[in-house]
C-alpha cells in the first residue's frame, strides 16, 4: 500500500490601548507617589474558485472566510496548525462494485497520501445504497505534485465492532462551527487486515469498491479542487469524487495573530498595572486628606 490522506474575530486591542493611556494622562496630573496508480483527476481548480465550486460549497466557504476562528479552533483542540490543512472528500460510488450477495455495504475511505502514509477519516456509512458522501477532515499540508489516492472500502464485518471502538474513542470537533473528522494513520499487515496505529484497534480485510488517484497542484495559496473518477477492481467507472484542500496555515496570518496577542497582553497587563497605581495614589491622597 502506499500513500496517506475565523467570523474574523480579531481581539479588539484599541480600546485596552486607550484605556492604558488614558490612566498614564490621569496619573500624570497626580502627585508623585513615594518610590518604592489509476486515471488522474479529470479537472483540476485551485484558489477561492475551488472553495466556491466545491460540492459542499456553504462549509468549505465558512472555513475558507474565517481563517482566525480555525486557527483558534485548532489550538483550542491542541493541534497545531502551523502544518495543519482541513480537506475535504466528496464522492458517490455505485454499491453494486461491492458485490455483496446480501445486505448494502458498509462504506468508508481510505486515504493514501504520498510521503505521509495511510489514513481512515473516521467515518463509516452502514448499508450504502448510492447517496452522495462529503467529508471534512483535518490533516496535515500536501506537498504539490504529491499523489493522493482514496480507495473506497466495505466493512464486512456483521457487528461492526472494530468501528464501533474507533467511534468511541475518536470523536469529531468543531472548527468555524463545522464538524471536522480526525484521519486516524493506519497500516496493513500480511493478512491483509488494517491495524490502527497506536491504538488496539484492528479492521478485518476488508470489502473493496473503487480508487480515484489524484495529484495535487501547485497553488499560491494551497487551496485546490480536483475532480476524479472512482475506478473499481476492473477499471471500470463506478463513480465520481471530488478532493479539495480549503484551508491551510498561512504564516502570515500566524505571525499577525502572534502579534496581535502580544499587543493585548501588554496594553491589558499595563492598564491594570497603572489601574492599580492609580487607585493606590488616590487611597493614598484621600487618606492624607486636604493639605493646609
Amino acid at each position: 500500500m502506499l500513500i496517506r490522506v475565523l467570523r474574523s474575530g480579531l481581539v479588539p486591542t484599541l480600546p485596552i490601548k486607550q484605556i492604558a493611556l488614558s490612566l498614564i494622562a490621569i496619573l500624570l496630573c497626580q502627585p508623585l507617589a513615594h518610590a518604592g496508480r489509476y486515471d488522474v483527476a479529470i479537472k483540476i481548480v485551485t484558489g477561492a474558485a475551488a472553495v466556491l465550486g466545491a460540492a459542499n460549497s456553504a462549509e468549505a466557504t465558512t472555513i475558507y472566510q474565517q481563517k482566525y476562528d480555525v486557527v483558534r479552533d485548532l489550538k483550542q483542540h491542541n493541534l497545531n496548525p502551523r502544518d495543519g490543512a482541513i480537506f475535504q472528500i466528496y464522492f458517490v460510488v455505485d454499491p453494486r462494485a461491492a458485490h455483496r450477495w446480501i445486505l448494502n455495504p458498509n462504506v468508508y475511505a481510505l486515504v493514501q497520501i504520498e510521503g505521509q502514509g495511510d489514513f481512515v477519516p473516521a467515518s463509516i456509512t452502514k448499508g450504502y445504497r448510492g447517496q452522495e458522501i462529503s467529508l471534512t477532515v483535518y490533516g496535515k499540508d500536501v506537498s504539490p505534485g504529491g499523489r493522493i489516492l482514496v480507495n473506497i472500502l466495505d466493512d464486512k464485518e456483521f457487528w461492526n465492532t472494530a468501528w464501533n471502538a474507533l467511534l468511541q474513542s475518536e470523536i469529531s470537533f468543531q472548527v468555524a462551527a463545522k464538524t471536522v473528522l480526525p484521519m486516524v494513520k493506519t497500516q496493513f499487515d500480511a493478512s491483509g487486515k488494517i491495524r490502527l496505529i497506536d491504538k488496539d484497534i484492528t479492521f478485518q480485510p476488508p470489502g473493496y469498491l473503487a480508487t480515484a488517484e489524484i495529484t495535487v497542484p501547485t497553488t499560491t495559496d494551497g487551496i485546490w479542487m480536483a475532480d476524479g473518477t472512482l475506478y473499481d477492481s476492473n477499471k471500470n467507472n463506478v463513480g465520481k469524487l471530488q478532493f479539495r484542500e480549503i484551508w491551510r496555515a498561512d504564516s502570515r496570518l500566524l505571525s499577525e495573530m502572534s502579534a496581535l496577542t502580544w499587543r493585548v497582553v501588554f496594553w491589558g497587563g499595563l492598564a491594570v498595572v497603572l489601574g492599580i497605581v492609580f487607585i493606590s495614589q488616590f487611597n493614598k491622597s484621600k487618606a492624607e486628606g486636604p493639605s493646609h
